[in-house]
């Protein structure tokens, strides 16, 4: 069964059974006539028939895509598992992505949740070559990799392990738990921030849980990026990369602990752009905020399924527009007048794109 895509744009399905017996110069007849008269076959041909409509409905089928005008950026998350399961499977289809384009990957970033279960105990720990330098060996992605911490990179207090790395590694650019980076194309530039969002989270400042979190505490974080934020409007475009999602319409849900603190500051300095990961997806969600007795339009995106995949989904989302159960990755193309947002599966195909509007 194969469903494939006409200039046109629509979608045809193309249903082949193709039995080999031994010795049967009319293949074609010997089919439809076992076809037509048994019982066992009709029913197989019934249930190939119900499986290709299924394939119709619930397939993500791939939309036309034009050609980026601007730098393309990879994002992936949720990764760290030593190849399993599917870690690989993403590693392999990342390095076909960036293989295509010119010049490989120079820039590659990571929403955290790095290293399973719990972070790394030092610069030389093991999980370090069977996690990441022997998964992302490929020549196509030796470009820089600006990761965040995820809430597992917080167990035991390892976080600051991941950070000293950067002194190590040709490619590991981490160097605060928040941080900031301007990228520079053709005399346009775009700043990404970079946050800590296990802070944030009640939960997990329980003593029972991360208690070196409540230590870390929120405070300069939101001061810093206020002020990140406020000389943003130097930037072609903005977008924040952090952990955890604002909204998910994955098993973790909402991370509503994040909506009074960190919510306000994006929509106020027009930061709609937030990708996230946490929830082992990939989604995109969109919602009107309130701002000066308008509205502003919030772009949530998730990038959580670089190994295993919550196959999970919440119908009821109401702010749920795409939600992919695979293992896969994103991209964000930054143009002059949109960002161009693309999600890929493991076969690097695109099974989703969308594009979000320059600054107004």
């Amino acid at each position: 069964v194969s469903v494939v895509e006409e200039d046109d744009g629509n979608a045809l399905m193309d249903i082949r059974l193709e039995v080999l017996p031994r010795a049967e110069p009319r293949r074609g007849a010997w089919i439809y006539s076992v076809c037509k008269s048994k019982i066992f076959w009709a029913a197989t041909c019934s249930g190939l028939l119900w499986i290709s409509m299924a394939i119709l409905v619930f397939l993500p089928i791939r939309k036309h895509v034009d050609t980026p005008r601007g730098p393309t950026i990879p994002i992936i998350g949720d990764w760290g598992r030593q190849g399993m399961p599917s870690q690989r499977a993403v590693a392999l289809a990342l390095s076909m992505f960036c293989e295509q384009k010119e010049g490989g990957c120079p820039y590659i970033i990571s929403t955290g949740d790095n290293f399973y279960n719990n972070g790394v105990s030092s610069t030389a720990d093991p999980l370090w070559q069977s996690s990441f330098e022997d998964i992302y060996d490929s020549p196509s992605l030796q470009g820089k990799w600006f990761p965040v911490l995820g809430n597992h990179d917080h167990h035991k207090a390892r976080w600051a392990h991941q950070i000293e790395y950067t002194k190590v590694s040709k490619r590991w650019h981490f160097p605060s738990r928040f941080y900031s980076q301007v990228l520079e194309f053709n005399a346009t530039t775009f700043q990404i921030l970079f946050l800590d969002t296990s802070p944030f989270i009640e939960s997990y400042l329980k003593p029972s849980a991360m208690p070196i979190l409540r230590e870390l505490g929120t405070k300069d974080q939101l001061g810093w990026l206020e002020e990140q934020l406020q000389s943003s409007h130097r930037y072609n475009r903005t977008i924040v990369i952090g952990h955890h999602p604002i909204y998910s319409a994955g098993s973790h849900g909402d991370a509503d602990d994040l909506k009074p603190q960190l919510l306000p500051l994006l929509i106020r300095y027009n930061a709609t752009v937030y990708v996230s990961g946490h929830d082992h997806s990939l989604q995109y969600l969109k919602s009107e905020e309130p701002l000066r007795g308008g509205s502003s339009t919030f772009h949530q995106f998730v990038s959580g399924a670089g190994s295993s995949v919550h196959a999970f989904a919440s119908s009821s989302h109401s702010k749920s527009v795409f939600y992919g159960g695979g293992s896969g990755f994103m991209t964000v193309t930054f143009e002059d007048d949109r960002l161009l947002v693309r999600f890929y599966n493991t076969d690097a195909d695109v099974i989703y794109e969308t594009e979000i509007p320059g600054r107004t």
